[in-house]
């Protein structure tokens, strides 16, 4: 698996969520809401050798607006839902991946993020995703 190629299409799944503007990389000034993918935790590419599949930790920040809005409330609901048009989730769920065998939703955790010096209410999906590894041969 290539980081970039799975960042990229972390981003592209995620972009389908209507409204929701997406980064393949992490930024520092994004315009909500907005979503992007962290790096990996740590990789290691020999772990799945003879094993035929690499597993990496990483996970995707969406923010939304204001803090104490209420509209930030009703809008992170939305894209943390388990089912509509807007849920991130059913998006991973549906989507035939193409950089990696799948990236599976593990858990959202939430938090305030501090972009482009305006405090934003933010949810991080931590994500499961696995791949091709190293083959003998």
């Amino acid at each position: 698996m290539r980081l970039s190629a799975v960042m990229d299409e972390l981003a592209a799944v995620a972009g389908q969520a209507p409204g929701l503007h997406t980064y393949g990389w992490p930024v520092d000034e994004a315009t909500p809401p907005a979503a992007w993918p962290t790096y990996p935790q740590e990789m290691d590419p020999l772990a799945a050798f003879k094993q035929g599949t690499v597993r990496w930790r990483a996970g995707l920040w969406v923010a939304v607006g204001k803090v104490w809005d209420r509209a930030t409330r009703d809008q992170l609901s939305a894209y943390t839902g388990d089912d509509g048009p807007e849920s991130i989730v059913a998006l991973f769920l549906a989507h035939d991946w193409q950089a990696c065998s799948y990236a599976a939703p593990v858990r959202w955790t939430f938090d305030a993020l501090t972009i482009g010096g305006v405090e934003m209410m933010a949810a991080l999906l931590e994500l499961d995703i696995a791949g091709p590894g190293l083959q003998e041969g």
